[in-house]
């Protein structure tokens, strides 16, 4: 503000001219070009620094009560200025106003009770599924998908908690900036509340409850021609459901007990990376999932077949396999352990992008089987410092599917467990830095050294530590990201643990 006028009933304000026009302007007005996502990220850390100024700067503090694209204008940088800020101390007592858009026509508002419910159950489904694809403005054809997400929580956390609940703007801007988690300001409960608007036939998150003769029909009662596989959790076939291909798994009941409820939450857990389980089937001693159809086979067809699996690829793979376990264990209320984590059940799309299969249903099984080759030849991985699934044990499940990227060897190399043969050559990479006979040939020195060396500590964190040393799968995470230095997963006396091991 350059300057003001109050002679007699006349208020008027001199303010400095920004060129560019406002946010609404730019953001929906369908004859300017789409603002990208990096220009929507930094308009809304400056605008939030700007709001942090007048709440936390001025003194007294200042109370904008009027915050809306409207009132945030662009200079030719697009660098973001809030305007408009307290005007209301410039009404006449007799206003008695404590928000002030209605009394400008022509300017949009946000106290649309409409538009806030139509955005609360979209908002909640997007954060209870880990996936913004249905929220995201289409025009938006690339944006950071962890920054997106964490400006939702912020959405949500400012609109839809109450009053005293709510994060200040500090938070919201720590957030933003990732110097905070999303979680500390919007935990699962929050999410949870926010889908309680969703209209009961909209069905966005229920599984639906097949019949088990409908089931059959689809499949031509169980047909070999629909069979894609059999496995120790039973037989898999491909059919079509209203409309869609499908994959239904007939499995084999061995512990009745609880299992109704324990199908209908598998239907409930929704990630991008994670196989969607569309509905279920409980009839009597049936027990049949059905799941959406991944088409590009499994992760062991394309790493241990004739294809090669370039590095960019598996790392990806191997990134997204990780944010899909990770949901499992820290966003799923109760947590879900996976307890058959293997190559086999890790399914890739068109584009490669992983989605984690047959996850929860280790309640179908007995115990013993972890640690035995069943009869089709499916094996599973088993922890040999472990024999009760956990958190941690997934982490070590995960660690073999790590080390079988490196190598493109299967789980069984020799006779023996891969991490045996692996042992002594993962110490000399971690020694020297030497790991060329670590390494699948077929990649012929074609990936990022960087990227090779954060996933070989992955793999000596989560395979040759003992449980209770062993770092969580989000930390593995962060690692495989880049994000977090693989220092905190691997110390300098961790070397200990490596020839440790005694062959079996």
């Amino acid at each position: 503000m350059i300057g003001l006028c109050r002679e007699g009933s006349n208020r008027v304000l001199v303010l400095e001219f920004v060129p560019n026009k406002t946010l609404t302007y730019h953001l929906h007005d369908e004859k300017n070009k789409t603002l990208d996502w990096p220009t929507r990220m930094k308009i809304a850390l400056q605008s939030a620094h700007g709001l942090l100024y007048l709440h936390q700067g001025c003194e007294p503090k200042i109370i904008h009560r009027d915050m809306k694209a409207d009132n945030i204008l662009l200079d030719n940088n697009f660098n973001a200025k809030v305007a408009d800020f307290s005007l209301s101390s410039f009404l006449s007592d007799t206003d008695k106003v404590s928000h002030i858009t209605s009394l400008f026509r022509g300017t949009n508002g946000y106290a649309d009770p409409e538009y806030v419910k139509w955005a609360k159950s979209r908002i909640g489904q997007t954060l209870y599924e880990d996936d913004c694809t249905s929220l995201v403005d289409p025009r938006l054809k690339e944006y950071e998908e962890e920054e997106m997400i964490r400006m939702i929580y912020c959405a949500a956390a400012s609109l839809y908690k109450p009053s005293p609940f709510r994060p200040n703007i500090k938070q919201i801007i720590e957030v933003l900036d990732r110097k905070m988690l999303p979680k500390e300001i919007m935990d699962r409960n929050d999410i949870d509340g926010l889908l309680d608007g969703i209209p009961p036939n909209t069905q966005i998150n229920m599984p639906k409850i097949y019949g088990y003769k409908e089931l059959a029909a689809a499949t031509e009662y169980f047909s070999n021609a629909r069979l894609l596989g059999e496995g120790a959790l039973g037989q898999v076939f491909k059919a079509t459901l209203d409309g869609n291909d499908v994959v239904i798994k007939r499995l084999k009941r061995i512990r009745p007990e609880n299992t109704l409820k324990e199908m209908k939450f598998l239907g409930l857990v929704r990630h991008p990376y994670l196989v969607k389980v569309i509905g279920y089937c409980s009839e009597g001693a049936n027990r049949v999932l059905v799941s959406e159809f991944v088409p590009n086979r499994t992760l062991t067809y394309h790493l241990h077949g004739e294809y090669i699996l370039d590095w960019s690829k598996r790392i990806n793979i191997a990134i997204h396999s990780a944010k899909g376990l990770e949901y499992l264990h820290e966003n799923c209320k109760p947590k879900v352990l996976h307890g058959y984590l293997k190559t086999n059940n890790i399914l890739l799309d068109d584009n490669f992008i992983p989605k984690i299969a047959d996850f929860g249903l280790h309640d179908f099984l007995p115990d013993r089987i972890f640690s035995t080759r069943v009869s089709t030849g499916s094996l599973f991985y088993a922890d040999i410092d472990q024999q009760k699934l956990s958190e941690k044990s997934d982490v070590y499940f995960f660690g073999i599917i790590l080390l079988e990227l490196i190598s493109g060897r299967e789980y069984i190399v020799n006779g023996f467990p891969i991490l045996y043969w692996a042992e002594d050559l993962i110490k000399q990479a971690l020694d020297n830095g030497e790991y060329t006979n670590l390494v699948d040939s077929r990649l012929q020195e074609e990936y990022e050294k960087e990227e090779m060396i954060r996933m070989i500590y992955c793999v000596a964190a989560s395979v040759y530590k003992p449980p209770r040393f062993r770092p969580n799968i989000s930390k593995i995470v962060q690692v495989l990201e880049g994000r977090m230095p693989w220092s905190i997963i691997w110390g300098e006396n961790d070397n200990a643990f490596l020839n440790s091991l005694s062959t079996p």
